[in-house]
């Protein structure tokens, strides 16, 4: 179904609005032309149910069939090259395997996030040029980016590669902002010693 009501109770008040719609046009539109009195039912009966609608919470469902990834990928000194290495190797094959709509994105953090890649349909990444300070992990932030690089009107998903040390910000607390927003946020741990 393409539309759905928040309050689907209300679309019972149609039978008793039909029904006082027929009454009350029975004397008022008895002296107009056939014509005339079926165009004046059909308004009036157009308004009630566009009222009913209003009242029952009527809403358009849009099916989004494409997602959008947004890679969260941790350049902080916790995290070696070699690791840095292997969650872009990561980040390779899972978008090897994306959909012909679907699209990613790369946010690099440390103490600063960056942008590394804008969401786009088929990525291509080699090597990641960002260089953000290494000395502090501040995924919280990188959340708030990747929050705000997905691409309009796909589905939204925030992929973060990451040992999970920050000493920076709340990632806990920006991550439920995201499941409050719709947004799913899964983890791949980075294993350090």
């Amino acid at each position: 179904m393409p539309f759905q009501f928040t309050h689907p109770e209300y679309l019972l008040l149609l039978l008793p609005a039909g029904a006082a719609i027929w009454w009350l046009g029975k004397g008022s539109l008895a002296n107009l032309s056939a014509t005339r009195r079926a165009v004046s039912y059909s308004v009036r009966g157009v308004v009630v149910v566009l009222l009913v609608a209003a009242l029952a919470g009527l809403q358009v469902v849009h099916t989004r069939h494409a997602l959008c990834t947004v890679f969260v990928l941790d350049a902080s000194a916790s995290v070696g090259e070699e690791l840095q290495q292997a969650a872009l190797g990561y980040i390779r094959e899972a978008t090897g395997e994306m959909r012909r709509e679907d699209s990613a994105a790369l946010v690099v953090f440390g103490r600063e996030a960056y942008i590394e890649m804008p969401a786009t349909r088929y990525p291509r990444l080699e090597r990641v040029y960002s260089c953000p300070s290494p000395d502090y992990s501040d995924l919280a932030s990188a959340l708030r980016l990747a929050t705000a690089s997905f691409e309009e009107g796909s589905a939204r998903q925030i992929v973060v590669l990451s040992d999970g040390n920050e000493n920076l910000g709340s990632a806990i607390e920006q991550a439920l902002s995201c499941r409050a927003g719709e947004i799913r946020v899964n983890t791949v741990a980075l294993k350090t010693e």
